[in-house]
């Protein structure tokens, strides 16, 4: 493996995790930088375009009361013109999806899902990002969440946007909102 492919795969994998992130601080500018603007994405509830696909995560993000992306099981092929230049990779990747919504009589939810990305990337002036993706549902459990935790209170907790105690930890996200 040569130098330039693995820094291809470490930009590809950094695009992936920087999606997830975007996703679980409900930071949609964020998310929508990992995609090219012409960009398809079939993710099971909603399949087209990129312009559709935020409006589809902003509206399903309002109803999640938190979210987190575990990804895993990476896996990157890197294809090469005939002059040596990298423009397209595809890869897989497993995710594994945990989400939080309001239940049937004031019930919490718990949504565990195994998921796959199957993505298409493009390099254009020198960046990857992603130009297809097909989400791939593997498993799905629902289940009860009202019980009430037994973690502290005092315990710094995750939440969407500016409130997460992320915000402005990492220069590269800086403030989010």
């Amino acid at each position: 493996m040569e130098i330039s492919e693995i820094i291809a795969r470490a930009e590809i994998a950094d695009v992936l995790h920087t999606y997830a992130h975007g996703a679980d601080r409900c930071d949609w500018a964020l998310v929508r930088s990992c995609y090219h603007p012409d960009a398809y994405d079939d993710h099971g509830l909603y399949a087209g375009g990129l312009d559709g696909l935020m409006v589809f995560l902003e509206q399903l993000g309002t109803q999640l009361t938190s979210t987190t992306h575990q990804l895993s099981n990476m896996l990157i092929e890197i294809d090469r013109r005939d002059d040596g230049e990298a423009t397209v990779a595809r890869s897989e990747t497993s995710c594994f999806g945990y989400y939080t919504r309001p239940g049937r009589g004031g019930t919490e939810w718990a949504i565990a899902q195994g998921l796959r990305y199957l993505d298409q990337f493009e390099r254009h002036n020198g960046q990857w990002k992603i130009s297809r993706r097909n989400v791939v549902l593997d498993w799905e459990k629902v289940f009860d969440a009202s019980i009430p935790s037994i973690v502290a209170e005092t315990w710094a907790r995750g939440a969407k946007g500016i409130a997460d105690p992320s915000n402005g930890h990492l220069r590269r996200f800086g403030a989010i909102g």
